[in-house]
This record gives C-alpha cells, structure tokens and sequence, in this order.
C-alpha cells in the first residue's frame, strides 16, 4: 500500500530522533518550545518541544503505515482462506486417486495453516500500529499516563507473538534449505550419472516439479473453474512422479541438470542468508522490546524495594532501568529500518558469492 523504502526511512528518522531526544543537552534548540499541548483536559497546557512535535508527527505517520498494512495483510489472508476452502470443496467433488488426495491435502492443509498465522500477525501489526497512535498523544502531551502504559504493554505482547512467528520462519527456512542441499548434493561426485530414484521428493526436485506439486492459491481465483484446473494440475503433476517411481526410471545426468542444481544450492544458500538476516532482524526486535518491557513493568511496580529483595539488592532503580531501556529500544529500533533499506544490496553481493563457489565447484568437480 504504502511504498517500503518510505515506511523505513520514517522509521529511521523517527526512532533516530527518539535517540537524539534522549541524548541531546536540555538547552540543545530542539527543546525549545514550539506549541502548547493541544487536546489538553488540565488546566494549563504543558509545551510541547520541538523535537517532540516532529517524533509525534513521524509516529503518527508509522501508526497510519502500520495500521493500513496490517489491514491489508488482513484482507489478503481472509481472500487467500476462501479460496483454499474453495479448493477443499472441488477436491471432495472431484475423482482423486488416494495419493492425489493425501498429497493435495497435506499442501492445502499447509496454505491454510500459512494464511492463519498471516491473519494472526495482521492483528498483531495492527495492535502496534494503534500504539503508535498513544505514542503520538503522549509526544503531544495529549495523552494519560494510565492509557500509555496500558498500549505500551499490547504492543509488547503482539511484538512477543510476532518474535516467535519470526523465529518459526527462520526455522522453516534452514529445513528447506537443508532439504534442498541433502536433495542436491553440495559437490557433483556425491550424485551418480544415472540415479534410481527413492522417493517421491526426491524425484520432484530432480525433475522441477516440485513447484508443480504445491497449491497456487492465486492461480486458483475467479471462480469455480480455474479452482478446478488447479486440483487438476496439482493432481497430474503427482500422478507424473508416481508413475516415474512405479517405473523404476533411471534419470541421466545431463548438463541442465547440472545448471538446475547448481541454481538450487545458490537458492539453498539464499535460503541461510535471508535466514540469517532475519535472525539479526529478531535479534533487534528482542532488544527493543525487552528494553521498552521496563517502562510498563517500573509504572505498574513502582516500589524498587520488591525488585531489591528478590535480586539481591542487583536492582539498579527504576529511573535507571527505564531510562537506558528506552535508549537500548531506540537503538535497537533505529538499526532495524537502517539493515532493512540495506538488505538488498547486502543480499545480492552474498548470492553473487555463493553463486560463483557454486559454479566453480561444479567445475571443478568434472
């Protein structure tokens, strides 16, 4: 909806000012004051600083941006949901034979799982996305104290659910990237000339037709019809491979073959760095979070002595520990936009890599 580059940058700027706030001197100009607190219920309105107005302004901007997103993420996965449900309909009214069945089945039930926790961090992101709205009241003091810390503690809750959607994903990816590389060898020698196939992944992937074997939820809107076609289409392709494993076929090495598997393991390795990325991605996720955890945790106990009993007097104080939480969380979030508007450059430099070992291994291994 909104372009990504300019939903980073704002990121960017906004929490980079967050950390300027935090660190700039008290007569610095960006404290003066430049407007008083409107929407204000108290007596006399607070001033509101300069860099407050421009940091609740760039909030504002990344509530819209996450709240427009989110509800579109939303959307997509609720359409996505009604076509597999359409599919799960025709694949009961359609003649399958039990492996074509099994198969499909086991591909939707994954779509569907997959569109479920799609939907699910909608909610999550949108959850964020309206805490940036509290955080735009409080930068113009406009906002309670009770209702801040009240979203401030959802926010952490969904940044929570959203870690561990994330951290599912990068597990996801290093499996499949391990299937990949276990299918296709990291060196020529280890895959004979002629190779007797022993299972039905396997030979999807030496024939390309893995693809062919996974739902295409896309292909499969607009109405009943083109729903059919894929269940037929998904249902040959899995015909295809186990009339190949009833015929025993031996499958001869040729230099396409070569190419696609020399293609398949820079995908592999694709595959780690974007895992790897998003790993430090979550790394800076778990920061931010657990250092804005303090401010709600020190507002609903403000008594230090709880702490101080329990951690062996090791309680460094509440102004301390929300203070520099606050600034590790700025931090942390200032990094994330700045590897984000990064990733594509940093990413193609690796598969660049990745792809010259592979093809110089190929050769060499000949």
């Amino acid at each position: 909806m909104f372009p990504q580059v300019l939903v980073q940058v704002v990121s960017l700027v906004r929490n980079a000012l967050c950390v300027c706030k935090s660190l700039v001197a008290e007569d610095h100009w960006s404290r003066d004051p430049i407007m008083k607190a409107p929407f204000f219920g108290g007596e006399e309105p607070e001033d509101v600083l300069i860099i407050e107005a421009v940091i609740g302004l760039l909030q504002l901007m990344g509530g819209v941006f996450l709240c427009a997103g989110a509800v579109k993420k939303m959307l997509e996965a609720r359409k996505e949901m009604t076509v597999a449900f359409s599919i799960q309909e025709e694949m009961d009214c359609t003649r399958l034979s039990w492996l074509e069945y099994v198969l499909l089945s086991d591909s939707l039930d994954k779509e569907k799982a997959a569109k479920k926790q799609k939907y699910s961090e909608g909610i999550h992101e949108l959850n964020i996305g309206v805490g940036f709205f509290f955080l735009c009241a409080w930068s113009f003091h406009s906002c309670s104290v009770v209702y801040l810390m009240l979203s401030l503690s959802l926010v952490e809750v969904s940044l929570a659910v959203l870690l561990w959607y994330g951290g599912k994903g990068i597990y996801a990816a290093w499996r499949n990237s391990q299937d990949v590389q276990l299918a296709y060898g990291r060196r020529r020698r280890q895959l004979p000339h002629r190779v007797n196939p022993g299972n039905a992944r396997w030979v999807a992937l030496k024939l390309h037709r893995e693809a062919d074997t996974r739902l295409d939820l896309a292909a499969a809107r607009g109405g009943r019809e083109r729903t059919a076609a894929e269940v037929r289409r998904v249902a040959k392709a899995i015909t295809d491979i186990d009339k190949l494993l009833e015929d025993g076929a031996g499958i001869k090495w040729t230099k396409d073959l070569e190419d696609h598997r020399v293609e398949q393991l820079v995908e592999a390795d694709k595959l780690v760095a974007e895992a790897v990325f998003t790993a430090w991605i979550i790394f800076l996720n778990i920061i931010a979070g657990v250092g804005y955890f303090f401010i709600p945790l020190t507002y609903y106990v403000p008594d230090e002595g709880t702490f101080a009993y329990y951690l062996w007097d090791l309680w460094p104080g509440h102004e301390f520990l929300a203070w520099w939480g606050n600034l590790a969380g700025d931090v942390a979030w200032t990094l994330e936009p700045l590897s984000l508007l990064a990733a594509p450059a940093l990413l193609a430099l690796v598969l660049r890599c990745t792809r010259d070992a592979a093809v110089h291994a190929a050769r060499k291994d000949k």
